[in-house]
Parts: C-alpha cells; sequence; structure tokens
C-alpha cells in the first residue's frame, strides 16, 4: 500500500496519499491505500494488512462504495489537519526552525506561530478527493512534497563585491569585501548555495512506512461501521 507519494506531472509537483483502487497510480491495481500521483519518482510504502483486508471485504459487499470512499478521505484530511496544529505525531515532534527563521518570521509579524503555517497555504492545499475505488488527500503545491519529505534546494545567486578603480577586488586581510548599493565599483559573481529543508511529515504516515497510529484507529473505524452496517 502506497499512503504517500510524491511526483512531477502536467501540474508541477504533488504530494498525496491514497486508499482504494486509483486508476491514476502506477502500481498494480489492488484495494488497500495506493499511490496516486503522475510520473512518481518519490514514493513511501506502506503495507497494513488490516486496512487492505477490510477494505477488500467491503468492497466486496458494499454496492455504492463511494460515499465509503468519501468518507475515508474525509478521515484523512482530518488526520492531515491534527498534524499542522500539533506540528506533527507525536505532538511537537516537527525539527524546530532556525533562529535565523524565527527572527525573520518575527519582524515580519509571523512568530509565534506555526511551523508550517505563515500563510495557511500549504494546509489549505491539502485536500480530499474519492470515487468509487478510491479515496485520497493531496497537495499541487510544489513545495508540498519537500516540506513533508525533507530534502535539499540548490540554487544559484550572485554577490557583488568592492572593486577598486583599477577593477582589482578590494580586500580586508585574505577576504574579499562585500560591495553596498551605493559602491559603483563592484562586480558580480556567481555563487552556488545549498538550502536543507527538514522532514515535516503533514501526512498521517510514520518514517517506517505505516499509518501513524491516530489514522490507522481513524480509517480502521470507519472501516468496520460500515462492515457492521452491510451485514
Amino acid at each position: 500500500m502506497v499512503a504517500g507519494d510524491a511526483g512531477r506531472g502536467p501540474g508541477g509537483q504533488h504530494l498525496c496519499a491514497c486508499a482504494g483502487v486509483n486508476p491514476r497510480c502506477h502500481n498494480p491495481p489492488r484495494h488497500g491505500l495506493e499511490g496516486c500521483t503522475l510520473m512518481a519518482n518519490i514514493k513511501v510504502t506502506v503495507d497494513d494488512k488490516a486496512v487492505s483486508q477490510r477494505l477488500q471485504q467491503l468492497l466486496q459487499v458494499v454496492e455504492k462504495p463511494r460515499p465509503l470512499m468519501l468518507q475515508v478521505a474525509e478521515t484523512l484530511h482530518q488526520q492531515s489537519m491534527k498534524m499542522f496544529e500539533q506540528q506533527g505525531f507525536p505532538a511537537n515532534s516537527w525539527p524546530s526552525l532556525k533562529p535565523s527563521t524565527i527572527r525573520s518570521r518575527s519582524r515580519a509579524g509571523h512568530w509565534p506561530g506555526k511551523i508550517l503555517q505563515v500563510t495557511g497555504r500549504l494546509a489549505a492545499s491539502v485536500t480530499p478527493a474519492s470515487g468509487d475505488d478510491f479515496a485520497q488527500i493531496g497537495s499541487n503545491l510544489v513545495y508540498a512534497a519537500i516540506q513533508h519529505l525533507g530534502g535539499t534546494i540548490k540554487r544559484q545567486g550572485q554577490v557583488r563585491l568592492r572593486t577598486d578603480r583599477q577593477g582589482n577586488l578590494m580586500k580586508r586581510g585574505n577576504l574579499a569585501t562585500f560591495a553596498r548599493r551605493s559602491h559603483k565599483q563592484a562586480v558580480a559573481r556567481a555563487v552556488n548555495y545549498s538550502i536543507v529543508i527538514r522532514p515535516r511529515p503533514f501526512l498521517p504516515v510514520t518514517d517506517n512506512q505505516q499509518l501513524n497510529k491516530p489514522a490507522f484507529e481513524a480509517v480502521m473505524g470507519v472501516l468496520n461501521d460500515a462492515f457492521m452496517k452491510s451485514r
């Protein structure tokens, strides 16, 4: 079962968690939690036999599975929103922000606050969807996958260094001197740098590729209730 999936499709990078047999998945169809993104290149695989077996039983006896799948999708969405609110599972398990980030947010009036909710855009982008054979939550934001999984962003920038009238770099000891905007005698130099993003999972999947305990209990509760009503 695939509970988390990040990939690049026509609309950019996607991240999602799904349940069911989704025709958009690249995995062989089976009842359970399935990856649902297009052209996936990062995948978190979950193998939860209890959920798979119960879902298989239900899809064999339920004539109209769409309402059930909608309920499962909404349950997954609720679990994701809880992770945003409590900042991970267990609560407050996300890595703290760097002191420089906290200072920057404080100056902008966004701190104290939630780590991944400066504007609320990321949390709002996580939406549920469902059909007869799948239920899913996901985000289509470009940065959703790296916030969930972590990673390194490589960027290229430039710095302006002061020069003398002959174009030679001005130095203090062995170090070049940065130029301010007011300095007319300067040269631009390209610099490469990396930004390391630590993982802060907001989909209800653990590091060992299982649904976390609250999500498992919530989804199983939905499936068990539906199974009892179908008998």
